[in-house]
């Protein structure tokens, strides 16, 4: 079930539109995505809006631009997460944004979850429980989408994931130069036990580089912080003219494996 909330459906119409999704009763229903635009002016109104639906059987959610109130049995069975939100520029911030709080406090109800994938920029301070532990997670994907989103405060500086193992990073940066920065950055993010149980690492980068520095031995480097890793996989557009891979002709991603298996 997808649903997308408007503004200008929801405006004049919310007390309506609320009274009329107060209890809905889904039992059959395994993934639910909830999207908002970034600028609409009643997402804060909207996270309620599926709070009292009966949803026994959902195992996934994606969720872009809203942080939404659900029922605790139905957020503590949930085995897979995807949240987008603050997905936008400082200098185009408007008012009103999810607060570090607000996401953090939803995601420390997921008690489930072992697949969590977070794009989210947070652009004020945790003042929460120190280090809340996530224990169910196994495989975690981060996308930080440009050099300051992945040099502030992010969700692996605030949570801890002592079950996991699989760690997906998707970076945004303009060149090279920021490169070993910021895998520095991440790095020093988890905790050592963390870095020693990650198994299976994979980083995605997006955006065009510099071509003055060596990228894979910076990329070797980092994977060596981390445990025993099973496999380290690379991605890169070869398409961009400066890509990791921008000197193959069919490559757009490499994965290298330990036949020992750690």
């Amino acid at each position: 079930l997808y649903l997308y909330f408007r503004e200008r459906d929801l405006g004049n119409n919310f007390e309506k539109v609320s009274t009329t999704f107060a209890t809905l009763y889904f039992p059959s229903l395994v993934e639910l995505s909830l999207s908002t635009s970034a600028y609409f002016e009643s997402e804060r109104k909207s996270k309620s809006l599926v709070r009292g639906w009966d949803m026994p059987s959902l195992l996934e959610l994606d969720v872009r631009n809203i942080i939404p109130e659900l029922r605790p049995e139905v957020a503590m069975r949930l085995e897979k997460c995807r949240i987008n939100a603050n997905r936008y520029k400082l200098r185009y911030q408007p008012p009103k944004y999810w607060h570090a709080n607000e996401i953090v406090g939803f995601l420390k109800g997921l008690i489930s979850v072992k697949d969590l994938y977070v794009a989210v920029c947070l652009h004020d301070s945790y003042t929460g429980p120190k280090f809340p532990l996530m224990s169910s997670v196994e495989k975690l994907s981060i996308l930080l989408e440009d050099f300051h989103t992945a040099m502030s405060l992010n969700i692996i500086s605030i949570c801890r994931f002592p079950a996991l193992t699989s760690f997906d990073l998707r970076l945004g940066l303009s060149g090279l130069a920021d490169l070993d920065e910021v895998l520095r950055h991440i790095t020093h993010s988890f905790s050592d036990s963390e870095r020693q149980s990650i198994t299976d690492l994979n980083l995605c980068i997006d955006r065009d580089y510099d071509d003055d520095l060596p990228p894979f031995e910076i990329v070797g480097l980092w994977g060596s912080s981390f445990g025993e890793l099973k496999s380290l996989r690379i991605e890169s557009s070869r398409d961009e003219r400066d890509g990791l891979f921008s000197f193959t002709g069919t490559v757009d991603s490499l994965k290298v494996v330990n036949p020992k298996g750690g």
